[in-house]
């Protein structure tokens, strides 16, 4: 996992299926999140409406957390708190291997330990080679 600390909490991207568990345990309702996301937005054209979806950064208040093992993502439910004026009410932002995300809060010594363990954890894999002929 790639982790950045700043002053009001710590930017982070998961890099796989671990990150993605440990930050479903970490990441809890109350959090304040901000991550780069899609939304559907309706425009008005005459007399019928049409959704688009833009691309915008929006900060919400978590309320729910959902982490899917089968799908390799977590989906944080909340609230927007901070967004563009045609952003209100309700997202879920949907975390992969690769995303950004910014939580503010504090985190206690364990979570920061527990942070930095996955920031410098190499992967558990060996490769053996074997050639038959010699």
């Amino acid at each position: 996992m790639r982790v950045s600390w700043f002053k009001e909490g710590a930017e982070l991207s998961p890099e796989n299926l671990d990150d993605l568990w440990l930050l479903s345990e970490l990441v809890r309702p109350g959090d304040l999140v901000k991550m780069q996301t899609f939304r559907k937005v309706r425009k008005e054209i005459g007399e019928r409406s049409e959704a688009e979806r833009k691309k915008m950064t929006l900060k919400i208040r978590v309320e729910k957390v959902g982490f899917k093992e089968y799908d390799a993502s977590l989906r944080l439910t909340g609230e927007i708190v901070e967004g563009p004026e045609d952003a209100r009410g309700s997202h879920s932002f949907t975390v992969r291997p690769g995303s950004r995300l910014k939580v503010y809060r504090e985190f206690g010594p364990l979570e920061k330990g527990l942070l930095e363990k996955a920031r410098t954890r190499k992967a558990d894999v060996a490769f053996v080679l074997v050639d038959r002929e010699e």
